[in-house]
């Protein structure tokens, strides 16, 4: 680590990696970021840097917390001078998700939500719902004339 303890470089955490060392791994991309790739270092868990006050409180205080955005920018930063305020042992990847993979980090492929695989009702079975499909008229009743 260097940087003041503040940042490790990807072949470092792949060291760590390689030998077991008990390391939280956690990727603070940008739900949009983190949404576009379909990739993720393995055994990192996804939390949504706008809410680290909300998530930091679960994070143990004995294991290294590694944090990674997508170049190792401001986000990463953001979040890590919240750990630390919050005295949990933390640093970031230098270079984030960009600079992992160019060192040839191996990366986990994120498991996509499986498609509704739900039948569709089928009408004839509720017949309460086919009355609440029919088309509603808009048109306005026509008062009787007075003759």
């Amino acid at each position: 680590m260097n940087a003041a303890e503040r940042t490790i470089a990807p072949k470092e955490l792949m060291s760590l990696m390689d030998r077991g060392d008990p390391v939280v791994l956690i990727d603070v991309r940008r739900k949009d970021d983190y949404n576009a790739d379909p990739q993720m270092i393995p055994n990192a868990d996804w939390k949504d840097p706008n809410l680290v006050a909300q998530w930091s409180d679960e994070l143990p205080k004995y294991k290294k917390v590694i944090v990674y955005c997508v170049r190792g920018g401001s986000v990463s930063n953001a979040v890590l001078d919240h750990l630390l305020a919050r005295e949990i042992k933390a640093c970031y990847i230098e270079g984030g998700m960009t600079a992992w993979k160019e060192r040839g980090g191996s990366f986990d492929v994120k498991e996509r939500k499986p498609k509704c695989t739900c039948p569709k009702p089928n009408s004839a079975e509720l017949p309460e719902l086919r009355h609440a499909t029919r088309p509603v008229s808009r048109q306005v009743p026509r008062s009787p004339r007075a003759t």
